[in-house]
């Protein structure tokens, strides 16, 4: 699998969505230990890096409340 970090995060939500009907797909059917877990470890990783793209954009953004406008800065 292509390291997450690289895709966009309109790719990993897309990813996502598919795991999480394949999981759903092996909880009704059934499957092997390994193919399951092998699942769920993929949609806990999209997830951590999807929370983290989120962590890092509520720090770096504007609307962050610790972030102030001073208006004497601007000339």
């Amino acid at each position: 699998m292509q390291k997450l970090q690289t895709l966009e995060t309109s790719l990993l939500v897309d990813m996502l969505a598919t795991y999480a009907a394949d999981y759903s797909r092996m909880l009704k059917e059934g499957t092997s230990d390994e193919e399951f877990a092998r699942c769920s470890l993929t949609i806990k990783s999209i997830q951590a890096e999807i929370d983290s793209r989120k962590q890092t954009a509520a720090n770096t953004s504007t609307t962050d409340p610790n972030i102030t406008f001073q208006p004497d800065h601007i000339k």
